[in-house]
């Protein structure tokens, strides 16, 4: 069975393909966002022992305040459990993560009713619903929850806050609504409305020591993860669909003069420019948004993800792919001054059936490679590899030959270039992974720079709704229900 993350309204992505082509249950999962789902402060940080009582007391459970629920510690955990928790009894900072791993302990529970199977779980996300994957292969909390992983366009962010910085964050948060006495009182007091008007950035998991030791950088190179099988891929066109948000939308297309100016503030004034010279605007016939796109994309997604396949193929079995439609639907968003491409979340229409602003309809082509995509994924989580003898072969990644899967219509193919393509020697990530932290560093402060306007208001962001956990099900040809 394959546990979907994301967070928001998961009743958006409509399993059925996958459910009904490769005889599996998905269970897809919701979770907290924004500050209800990563949110540390200093009235919330800490060690008590209100919990730690409870736990003896009550031996192989533990009371969750936040749920309000009994919640079992599997053997072995009980007294890691004791050691995590703050000043009021219950774990902090992480909850969106902690909202994922409660709900895979309910699939461990339950699933075998629904006619999954508990020893076969593999959870998978898109944008952050991949970041949480990339988090919970990382989490020592999440260990023995899975047995695959697939990550979608998730690298973005591999190197996450440390709990200083987001307690910092999280002291601006309270002072910008109010509460500059940094009291828990205060801060639930506040209406949901008056929490998503609240200033701060951290819409990411944080390295707190305890739901995250590291981030899944430095896990992944020393191989201090949960380590299970992993597909991990990005899409050819990522940030195309950022510059229509954040250029196209709010002023117009960048303009050639602009050009240089909207590098430096991405990228810093010292090395424009180099990135200027590395995407001159002669190699980018549709002009400034085109350049500006690749040149985010690059160190952002793909070159990451190349980074996070380099260092867990080393440990587990790992399998790289570029989605590469450069047709493909834009379901999100109007037309921009460009063509979409292969951009930010377009490879998920290919596997699910979705709620769309702008409807469109896969032709043969796009289909046939549908079908293939969602044969790979099904098969993996059924047998821990994507191959099976009606798709073309999947070689498994392997840091010396570098090939990655291309998801190009109408069959996937192996591409060997994918390292030139992206730039990926210019952005220094293979001259030592003290490089790709500071890179890791910039390339987050660039999103946060420009997801500023869109984070409250995208559909398909990790935006600050207000969220429960709900995990719909869908069996066979059998209609879906809420638990």
């Amino acid at each position: 069975m394959a546990a979907r993350l994301w967070g928001g309204k998961s009743d958006d992505y409509d399993p059925t393909p996958l459910v009904e082509t490769g005889n599996v249950v998905v269970v897809t999962i919701n979770y907290r966002l924004g500050f209800f789902g990563f949110l540390a402060q200093s009235a919330l940080a800490g060690y008590g022992k209100t919990r730690r009582k409870t736990i003896a007391a009550k031996g192989k459970h533990y009371y969750d305040h936040e749920s309000g629920s009994w919640i079992d510690v599997v053997r072995g955990q009980k007294s890691f459990f004791r050691n995590l928790l703050d000043a009021e009894g219950h774990l902090s900072a992480n909850y969106g993560l902690m909202d994922q791993q409660f709900a895979l302990h309910w699939v461990r529970r339950n699933i075998a009713a629904f006619g999954g199977d508990p020893n076969r779980v593999t959870i998978f996300g898109e944008s952050a619903g991949g970041l949480s994957v990339f988090s919970n292969l990382a989490s020592p909390t999440a260990a023995g929850l899975f047995e695959q992983a697939i990550v979608e366009s998730g690298a973005y962010q591999i190197m996450l806050p440390t709990l200083a910085t987001a307690e910092a964050e999280g002291a601006a948060f309270a002072t910008s609504v109010g509460c500059g006495d940094q009291s828990a009182t205060c801060l639930r007091l506040l209406s949901v409305p008056a929490i998503m008007a609240g200033k701060g950035s951290n819409t990411v998991p944080i390295v707190d020591g305890r739901v995250l030791a590291e981030s899944p950088a430095t896990a992944f190179v020393s191989g201090r993860f949960n380590r299970v099988p992993v597909i991990d891929g990005s899409n050819h066109d990522e940030f195309r669909l950022f510059v229509a948000l954040d250029f196209d939308f709010v002023s117009g297309p960048v303009t050639v003069p602009d050009y240089p100016l909207v590098v430096a503030a991405l990228v810093g004034a010292a090395a424009e420019p180099l990135v200027v010279a590395e995407y001159p605007l002669i190699d980018f016939p549709l002009g400034p948004d085109e350049a500006i796109a690749a040149l985010v994309t690059d160190p952002t997604f793909s070159c990451t993800a190349r980074f996070a396949d380099q260092a867990q193929s080393q440990f587990v079995p790992t399998f790289a792919y570029e989605f590469n439609d450069p047709n493909a639907p834009e379901l999100l968003l109007p037309p921009m001054s460009i063509p979409y491409g292969a951009a930010h979340a377009s490879e998920l229409q290919y596997l699910f059936k979705l709620r769309a602003a702008f409807p469109a309809l896969l032709n043969a082509s796009q289909q046939q490679l549908s079908d293939a995509m969602i044969s790979y994924w099904t098969q993996f989580a059924k047998t821990s590899t994507p191959n099976s003898s009606g798709t073309p072969s999947w070689p498994q990644y392997d840091a010396g030959t570098d090939q990655f899967q291309s998801l190009v219509p109408p069959s996937p193919e192996v591409e060997s270039d994918f390292a030139t393509e992206h730039n990926c020697a210019f952005w220094g990530l293979w001259q030592g992974v003290e490089k790709l932290l500071n890179l890791a560093i910039r390339r987050g402060s660039i999103l946060n720079s420009l997801r500023k306007r869109w984070l409250l208001s995208s559909t398909f962001s990790p935006s600050g709704d207000l969220c429960i956990t709900r995990v719909n099900l869908i069996k066979g040809r059998e209609r879906g229900w809420s638990v």
